[in-house]
């Protein structure tokens, strides 16, 4: 089963209470990796690792599979290189697969993609640098238990695949729960990824009168599906109204012009 795991984008700390070691800090220079590419196309880069350390590292670096999880809050889960559907891991190639950082010095890990040909290849495929150094190790006292200490920090790879990605989604199932005297108003929908890339989608909502009068408005949680999965959507406003007839619009602003709205009536006696 894949892990859930955050990805850090900036510094990666890691702190050991039991005195086994130092913070450890790391950062790179491209927090993703980001390139369009033909099937047979190649293309090469570099990813610089700084240590932030006192200290000299010993950092491994592999690859690995991410999806974003099924709650659509941008949580991640990774998996083994290539057990993902739209893992890219495979047409990656990283050199070298180890650095030494002096203290407080950078290395640098040059990378190679090339999308393979005749293959049925259509949108995004996505893969996890990962940069890795042990902090500790050692047994855990009265368990007869070896532990093992490290900090990583991931770089995440996203190819498209030209010309072939939908960047496609819609919600539905909109509904507003009736506030009470313990509870405000609820929103809930659902947002779905119909398209062949990820989304990372930020919304809004409205509470609108006859005559596109605006009475109320609010911020709705950040959504980031993976191609193929719905995202439940919830949120709350403590505002109040007048008596009368509104309509409540929900607004989901995907990037690359895909904007998604859909609304519901909503009636206040």
């Amino acid at each position: 089963m894949p892990k859930s795991l955050r990805v850090w984008g900036g510094l990666l700390g890691l702190w050991l209470w039991a005195g086994q070691a130092d913070a450890v800090s790391l950062s790179t220079n491209r927090p993703t990796v980001k390139h369009m590419l033909a099937p047979g196309e190649a293309i090469q880069g570099s990813i610089e690792v700084e240590n932030h350390n006192a200290r000299p590292l010993s950092v491994k670096v592999y690859l690995e599979d991410w999806r974003y999880s099924d709650a659509g809050d941008g949580s991640k889960e990774f998996a083994v290189a290539g057990s993902l559907p739209r893992s890219c891991a495979g047409w990656v190639n990283v050199f070298p697969q180890a650095l030494e950082l002096p203290a407080h010095g950078r290395g640098v890990v040059d990378y190679t993609i090339r999308v393979p040909q005749g293959q049925p290849l259509d949108g995004g495929y996505y893969a996890a640098l990962f940069f890795e150094s042990t902090i500790a190790e050692g047994p855990v006292q009265g368990t007869g238990v070896s532990v093992r200490y490290a900090a990583r920090l991931g770089s995440l790879v996203l190819v498209e695949v030209n010309g072939t990605g939908r960047h496609e989604g819609r919600l539905s199932s909109l509904s507003v729960k009736e506030p009470t005297a313990s509870s405000p108003l609820t929103i809930h929908a659902t947002l779905a990824n119909e398209g062949n890339l990820s989304l990372a989608c930020d919304g809004s909502f409205h509470i609108v009168a006859p005559g596109d009068l605006i009475m109320g408005r609010g911020d709705l949680p950040h959504r980031y599906v993976w191609p193929g999965v719905s995202a439940p959507i919830t949120t709350e406003w403590r505002g109040s109204v007048e008596p009368g007839a509104y309509t409540v619009v929900i607004t989901y602003d995907c990037g690359e012009g895909l904007i998604l709205v859909e609304e519901a009536p909503w009636a206040v006696p």
